[in-house]
């Protein structure tokens, strides 16, 4: 393929209405112009059709007049604008040039382009070919274009050389990129048809019917025929299988004046339906050396007011008067060429402004019907243009392109504006007035092409406009741009913007569901944005809380409405883990964790716990408990664990529950189970106390939230009499975790003994929190051994003891209950450590002593921690110190009374396997005579009413006073109150003493068992 090359001044891409009119500009100006075009056969589009007068005097500058002549073209000379079956009439102002009224032109656009480029070829020193540009030509080492790459229909190759090349291929533009990075907002359709031979209700108008959702255009464009074009909001009705048509009949046609209607469903039958995407281009000042963008590359706006051609026009006259050999003799000065560019791209905005703005802000107010707010706004501006006079002449003007002075156009802005307030507040009163200025606020603000998004944050009202699902609003919002905006504010809550950030955070916490899908959906990068604030290091400064809030509600939100593909955004690496384990000290991210965790509840969630086990959640919690690491790390470490726990409880089975997770099997084994039992024991570490709670507190957690007895009695089935009873395991084994705690029940004894640290000054040591703690420990595993599935007999190993009883032995071996015994009197002050005991004797005592397990603590508890002993011992002393001025009862004596209780109890109900196995050391004459002095005597007083005795004894004279004398039945209830204490006491210290009775006489040696029965009871 052979290359051919030519040399030109300037080079036009596209003979469209720009490349033609150019053409023609420059080849007037003695310039050497080369027009290219891919294809000079009649176009045939629905847009292009309306020149407005503005253009039309453009077109006359630029020697172009006779292009509208000789197309059967239809002056226009004004509009029709029809809402709700009322009209009003917006006809174009007297030209001021002219001094009479201004006259637009519509006719067919391929007529009119044909006449244009028979202007253009038919100029001096231009040159048009039919070729398609393929590329362009830079200078080496340099972006500077020189030209371009053409390829003829007969497949031959042209470079064509000039310093300046005008591009001007139109809305689907190949070379826009080249120079800007901006592209075409598309937000609607049109779609265009011709009717024939009707006659408008409004003749030599163009018609906007303001029908719902979106308005519909018609204007006349040759004797014969009428142009209609639909705006079609969001994604186009299919053509192919009738969608589309079907739209058009059944909801456009009847929004249409009764006289259009039949002409318009004839041509839906007989016309083929076109389209054409609407789209918005802002313009850009141009800084691409040896190439200028023109006409729909450069700048588009909605078709709906027809401004497209007059502003086009205006641009090449303003353009040839800048670029003229006057002004720059050559175009090869490439920086006197930028400079001129710079002027031109401000120059314009006195025409273009108010066109491109109009365009917009009244398509949206005509689309208005998907918005309540701007529907109030559409009638205020319908209303206002009845008013005729300068409220149509001037809005006109400016969109003709005949007043080219855009402070007009705020001032028509604002009184619109306010005159919705007005019939708003009529209708409403103020709170219709204020919904008014909030759209007046939207309106200038949303629909200016360089709208910024702080300007849109100074509204606080802003948040509940967006959460009332506004389109306009919505839609300037999911832009990347504003997206990325609110993401770098949420970054700036503590700076100088703080309010625009609260503003920013709160639509992002919105739920919004376009915002949402924006983010998650469409533009993951804002996404990464947001979620590299985990990448921040803490800090205990309130701001970073503040923000850290922010930020896990965000994504919190993000993953309730999105939860598919955030999970998979925080899935794609393990590292985002880690940010999260980074940031475990903020509250907000702990919840952010356990809210990932709980979405393995629903179906969308299902696996998130399997990669975070995967990836080492628990095990970097566990070693987090590390006795030399810091009390904060040991914290923040238990409280997840712990929530973590609760969430997999199987105790209640109607509860929601995360059981049988790998976390909790792998908290449970035997590995981690060692390795927090090493960081409790290990006494040298710097904060082993720290370690030891917190461990504990998790090891508590586990038995209490998987307890499958927690609805029935301890040991159920054991209790019944079934010890052979198979009971079903829950799915939480906690047999690995008490096996392990069994073997090292020695270690924590020996902290009972010897606490591991003792910072005071005092002499004696203090209980302390680590010693309180194990207690508790000790309790709770009591719990945990006399559950059902711990307690299970394999029926081919009877004899074997169950887990549960391995426990119970170790205690005894290990001495627990006489050790935990001895404190419990050491502490007398001490009401939790009190409690804690009260309670591990309590499950002791009511156990089923045909265990030998049971049978052995309880008589530990006797023998070895002397408990009856030291509770005489302990009454004795609390009677000294009674006796002393304002004396007072020693702190353990309460629970001391419910002990005995307790201990009666058992001696009651296991008098061979129980008391005959006492020590002979224990004195239980002193414990005999305690119970029937000194607890019988608690007992009573504890029975007395609460409140003023004397009041009572005022109640009682009364009562004598009014009865000559107590009644037999009063003395009865007297005597039998004051003896039940004693009487229900007595019975059971009385109990064996019919049985010593009977064998009296028995050998020796039963005859000095029964006399121990006799002591006891």
């Amino acid at each position: 393929m052979t290359s051919i090359i030519e040399e030109y001044d300037l080079i036009i891409v596209g003979a469209g209405i720009v490349g033609c009119a150019a053409a023609k500009a420059f080849g007037s100006d003695k310039r050497k112009v080369l027009l290219l075009e891919r294809d000079l056969s009649e176009p045939d589009r629905i847009v292009g059709e309306l020149l407005q007068p503005g253009g039309m005097n453009a077109l006359k500058k630029l020697g172009l007049e006779d292009c509208v002549e000789g197309i059967d073209g239809i002056p226009c000379y004004g509009y029709g604008v029809f809402r709700q079956g009322e009209k009003v009439e917006i006809p174009y102002p007297v030209d001021s040039d002219t001094e009479k009224l201004a006259v637009g032109k519509s006719f067919h656009h391929g007529r009119f382009i044909q006449k244009l480029r028979e202007a253009a070829s038919s100029t001096e020193n231009v040159t048009v070919k039919e070729a398609t540009v393929n590329s362009l030509l830079r200078e080496a080492n340099s972006e500077r274009v020189i030209g371009v790459i053409a390829q003829s229909k007969t497949e031959k190759e042209f470079k064509y050389y000039a310093p300046l090349t005008i591009v001007c291929d139109g809305l689907f533009s190949k070379f826009r990129k080249e120079c800007t990075t901006k592209t075409p907002d598309v937000r609607s359709n049109f779609v265009g048809f011709v009717m024939k031979d009707l006659t408008l209700p409004m003749p030599n108008h163009g018609h906007v019917v303001l029908a719902k959702p979106s308005p519909v255009l018609m204007y006349q464009i040759s004797t014969h025929d009428t142009r209609v074009l639909v705006d079609v909001p969001g994604k186009l009705p299919s053509v192919s299988n009738g969608d589309l048509k079907k739209y058009l009949q059944d909801i456009v046609a009847p929004e249409l004046p009764e006289s259009v209607r039949p002409k318009f469903l004839e041509a839906l039958e007989t016309e083929r339906l076109r389209s054409m995407p609407n789209g918005f281009l802002p313009p850009s000042v141009n800084q691409c050396d040896g190439m200028i963008l023109l006409g729909d590359a450069m700048n588009m706006r909605h078709p709906l007011t027809g401004g497209g051609m007059t502003v086009a026009f205006n641009d090449v006259v303003l353009l040839k008067d800048y670029l003229s050999h006057e002004n720059v003799p050559s175009l090869a000065e490439s920086e006197i060429i930028l400079q001129k560019l710079n002027e031109f791209h401000w120059k314009r905005k006195n025409y273009c402004t108010a066109i491109n703005v109009l365009a917009m802000a009244l398509y949206r107010l005509f689309a208005a019907d998907q918005d309540a707010d701007l529907a109030v706004l559409q009638r205020g501006c319908f209303s206002y243009f009845k008013f005729g006079g300068l409220c149509v002449s001037e809005p006109v003007g400016l969109l003709s392109g005949l007043i080219q002075r855009p402070i007009i156009l705020v001032y028509h802005f604002f009184a619109v504006a306010l005159h919705a307030i007005k019939i708003e507040t009529v209708s409403n009163g103020w709170a219709g007035a204020h919904r008014s200025f909030i759209m007046l606020f939207t309106v200038l603000l949303l629909d200016k092409p360089d709208a910024k998004l702080e300007q849109i944050l100074v509204n606080q009202d802003i948040v509940q406009e967006a959460k009332s699902q506004s389109p306009k609003l919505i839609a300037f919002l999911i832009k990347k741009e504003a997206l990325s905006g609110l993401v770098d504010l949420f970054y700036s809550l503590d700076g100088d913007k703080e309010r625009m950030s609260l503003i920013a955070c709160e639509l992002l916490a919105s739920e919004i569901p376009q915002l949402i899908d924006a983010i998650v959906l469409d533009n993951q990068d804002v996404l990464t944005k947001l979620w590299n604030f985990l990448n921040t290091p803490y800090s205990v400064e309130p701001s970073f809380s503040f923000q850290a809030a922010y930020f896990c509600r965000i994504i919190t939100i993000f993953l309730a409405k999105r939860t598919i593909e955030m999970l998979a955004f925080i899935k794609s690496t393990p590292d985002n883990l880690k940010l999260i384990l980074s940031n475990l000290q903020s509250s907000a991210v702990m919840d952010l964790l356990l809210t990932l965790i709980r979405l393995e509840e629903i179906p969308e969630g299902k696996g998130i716990i399997q990669w975070l086990s995967d990836n080492g959640l628990m095990i970097n919690l566990i070693y987090r408990l590390d006795p030399n690491l810091n009390t904060e790390e040991h914290s923040i470490a238990q409280q997840c664990i712990s929530d973590i726990v609760r969430m997999s409880q199987t105790s209640l089975v109607e509860s929601p529950s995360l059981s049988g997770n790998d976390m909790i099997r792998t908290l449970t084994s035997r590995e981690t189970i060692q390795t927090m039992i090493d960081f409790m024991v290990d006494t040298s570490a710097s904060n082993s106390i720290s370690s030891l709670i917190s461990c504990v507190t998790i090891i508590i957690d586990l038995i209490r939230h998987n307890n499958c007895d927690l609805d029935q009695e301890t040991s159920f089935a054991i209790a019944l009499g079934y010890p052979n009873q198979t009971v079903e395991r829950p799915s939480l084994s906690l047999i690995n975790m008490l096996s392990v705690l069994t073997e090292n029940i020695e270690k924590f004894v020996g902290l009972l003994l010897r606490p591991s640290q003792v910072n005071t000054p005092r002499t004696t040591t203090p209980l302390g929190f680590e010693r309180l703690k194990i207690c508790e420990l000790f309790a709770e595993l009591l719990h945990c051994s006399n559950m059902t599935s711990l307690n299970v007999v394999d029926t081919e190993g009877e004899n074997k003891p169950t887990h549960g009883d391995l426990l119970k032995l170790a205690f005894v071996r290990h001495k627990v209950l006489p050790v935990s015994i001895d404190l419990f009197f050491e502490f007398p002050l001490n009401n939790l450590l009190h409690y804690v005991v009260y309670d591990s004797l309590h499950q002791i005592f009511n156990g089923q002593m045909s265990r030998e397990s049971n049978r052995q603590l309880a008589l530990s508890i006797f023998n070895e921690g002397r408990l009856t002993d030291k509770i005489v011992k302990a009454q004795e002393l609390n009677d000294i110190e009674c006796a002393k001025p304002k004396g007072t009862r020693l702190g353990y004596m309460g629970h001391l009374t419910f002990i005995s209780d307790e201990i009666i109890k058992i001696f009651e109900g296991y008098p061979e396997s129980i008391i005959s196995a006492l020590d002979d050391s224990i004195d239980l004459n002193k414990w005999h005579q305690y119970c029937m002095k000194q607890l019988l005597e608690t007992k009573g007083r504890d029975r007395l009413p609460l409140g003023d005795t004397r009041s009572h004894a005022m109640l009682a004279m009364i009562a004598n006073q009014n009865n000559n004398k107590p009644s037999v039945e009063d003395d009865a209830e007297i005597d039998e109150e004051e003896l039940n204490a004693e009487e229900a006491i007595s019975n059971r210290f009385g109990v064996f003493e019919s049985k010593i009775n009977d064998n009296h006489g028995d050998s020796e040696k039963d005859t000095d068992q029964n006399e121990k029965h006799q002591l006891v009871v």
